[in-house]
């Protein structure tokens, strides 16, 4: 289907963004994000590994972290977030039990 209509339509997923790193003199993973992550830019991306402009703009991104004060509210704005909360303890039993059961 990618060869058939030029485009891929792919998920990404960007587990730990809060980690993500990056220096003034080797630039900021943040920063390459908000080139991909804004629909009028996505459309016309230049890829340095392909030396040339691509549209990026069907891929849809999933980010995980762990706490948010470390990712620029630019870089937030771009997506949902949603708060995912502890389960309670009296939950744990079955999660342990479902984990052993996929390996079993």
């Amino acid at each position: 289907m990618f060869l058939d209509h030029g485009k891929a339509n792919p998920l990404i997923v960007l587990d730990e963004l809060d980690k993500a790193g990056g220096s003034e003199r080797n630039g900021h993973v943040h920063n390459t994000l908000l080139g991909l992550l804004e629909p009028s830019s996505a459309r016309y991306w230049y890829d340095p590994f392909v030396m040339g402009h691509v549209d990026t703009s069907l891929i849809s991104w999933i980010a995980t972290a762990n706490k948010l004060d470390t990712i620029p509210e630019v870089l937030r704005s771009r997506f949902r977030v949603i708060h995912v909360t502890a389960p309670e303890l009296d939950a744990y039993p079955d999660i342990v039990w479902t984990c052993r059961s996929d390996y079993a």
